[in-house]
């Protein structure tokens, strides 16, 4: 990629994430279509050539991002590129290196605007990236190669970031509007950003995020997404009604 130094000049956002398995795994939990699918996205279609498309689709948010794919060397290097919203080129680089026995996975996502105006989408991303990564850990570390279930809930509310945070990041305010869902209580909390939680949820073997976000025209969501490994099929989809009545007492208490 001739312009890649190019491109990622400006506002960047950068991470850096160890993992307890080899190289070549955590690259396989992004490369191919059916891993990528059992952690982070709900389906992906293409594979990783440069030049073709790697196409990740979000089904709940009716939303699909057709990456190019720029440069691919299995177990070392992943770079994907998207047309942003604003117009920009949005360039994703994933670097993997082996350490002893644990991977290191350094990356940089370029393509953003400055300004107050790009302030929420940019801390959205910011955050949005410290929850991908907690969630790559724990599935390559623990769960790798298992199919996932998952529930998405989500609820328009008005609320701004800092009346919302302290209700995702302490646990005894959690009770009051989570429980009886959820894990109990201390949970161990995976990332915490300053408008998401994830924590772990060891009886259904997997993860619970809490998130508040920007949406499109100016609206504000709460949301409540969770990830189970286990193989009972059935038992985590028959509680997405008890994470809406969750968001709806969290929005009630923001009001």
């Amino acid at each position: 990629m001739d312009n890649k130094k190019e491109l990622m000049k400006g506002r960047l956002i950068e991470m850096t994430q160890r993992i307890s398995a080899p190289a070549e795994r955590v690259w396989q939990a992004w490369a191919d279509p059916a891993r990528i699918s059992q952690w982070f996205v709900d389906r992906a279609e293409g594979g990783l050539i440069p030049g073709t498309t790697y196409k990740l689709s979000w089904d709940k948010f009716n939303f699909t991002v057709p990456y190019k794919v720029e440069e691919a060397e299995p177990g070392k290097l992943l770079t994907l590129s998207a047309p942003t919203p604003h117009g920009r080129l949005g360039i994703s680089e994933l670097v993997f290196e082996q350490d002893g026995e644990e991977t290191i996975v350094r990356m940089v996502n370029a393509g953003f605007k400055d300004g107050a105006e790009w302030e929420d989408e940019y801390q959205g991303i910011v955050s949005g990236w410290h929850g991908t990564f907690a969630v790559l850990k724990l599935y390559v570390e623990r769960y790798f190669g298992k199919p996932k279930q998952g529930i998405t809930a989500l609820r328009p509310a008005p609320f701004e970031f800092g009346a919302v945070y302290p209700w995702l990041a302490s646990g005894e305010r959690r009770k009051r509007w989570l429980a009886p869902f959820g894990p109990q209580e201390p949970a161990e909390v995976m990332a915490l950003t300053n408008r998401e939680v994830l924590l772990r949820w060891p009886e259904i073997e997997g993860e619970i995020e809490l998130k508040a976000f920007a949406w499109g025209g100016g609206t504000r969501m709460l949301g409540l997404r969770v990830i189970s490994w286990s193989d009972d099929s059935q038992g985590l989809a028959q509680r997405e009604g008890e994470a809406n009545e969750a968001l709806g007492r969290l929005a009630a208490l923001l009001s």
